[in-house]
């Protein structure tokens, strides 16, 4: 069965993406996700392992340290999360979403950072003695676990409000709704029409900042804890998030 373009796009896309992959790599992904499913056999799975061993092979160069390695590191960590969005757009167009790969695809994603990330601080300790990566790599590695297996609660949560009858909920919630849905109208409109989350940056893309711009621009110790901050940040959107969810039927 061939896809057309216009086909791929539309199926192939999350409803709720991050902000580096609505303004970059979803633009890549597409057509990769044109080209594999009219061209090729490749199961999603398989992407996603081979996006785990890229991500590995960027932990590798991360641990050592130079501003090339640093920078061959941040291209095959990009190169990783483009093919995480591949495997994802690919199994919805193909209606191959299953339980299995709903469970190894975030949590390769978690063990890749893992490895990525104490890589990434353990080298600059070595070459700086500074405990501060210690400090950063720790409070990294803590919100990104943390955060990740946040997620998927939270996703769990938007698929039962949206599987639930819109009139109930409306009834039942009518005054925060009313609230909610005033202020906030032009961000539900703009996610309905980008399919993004508009509500808080994704922890996807504080990895982008952490493991690609740190790395290329070289404001290595700047950035992470630029990052750190950024997780705390994402960490307290969250909480009032799931509060909104709960309580209103603004995304439904």
């Amino acid at each position: 069965m061939r896809y057309s373009y216009t086909t791929v796009k539309e199926i192939s896309k999350s409803q709720y993406i991050c902000w580096s992959g609505f303004i970059l790599f979803n633009r890549v992904a597409t057509p990769l996700i044109w080209l594999i499913s009219n061209f090729s056999n490749i199961k999603p799975n398989q992407i996603t392992l081979c996006s785990f061993a890229i991500r590995l092979g960027a932990a590798f160069y991360f641990y050592a340290g130079t501003s090339m390695d640093l920078l061959v590191g941040a291209v095959l960590y990009s190169i990783s999360t483009l093919l995480d969005d591949v495997d994802g757009g690919l199994s919805r167009l193909r209606d191959m979403q299953t339980t299995l790969g709903a469970y190894i695809d975030p949590m390769l994603d978690l063990v890749g950072d893992y490895f990525c990330i104490t890589a990434l601080c353990l080298s600059q300790f070595y070459l700086t003695q500074n405990n501060i990566w210690l400090l950063i790599g720790s409070i990294i590695l803590f919100f990104n676990m943390f955060i990740g297996l946040e997620n998927q609660k939270m996703n769990m949560l938007r698929k039962n409000l949206k599987s639930k009858d819109k009139s109930t909920n409306i009834k039942n919630h009518k005054t925060n709704q009313k609230k909610i849905a005033s202020i906030l109208k032009w961000l539900k409109v703009f996610q309905k029409r980008h399919h993004v989350s508009v509500f808080s940056i994704d922890v996807s893309d504080i990895r982008i900042v952490i493991f690609v711009i740190a790395p290329i621009i070289g404001y290595l110790e700047q950035l992470m804890i630029l990052g750190c901050g950024l997780f705390v940040f994402k960490f307290v959107l969250d909480k009032v998030q799931q509060i909104i969810y709960k309580d209103s039927v603004l995304f439904n």
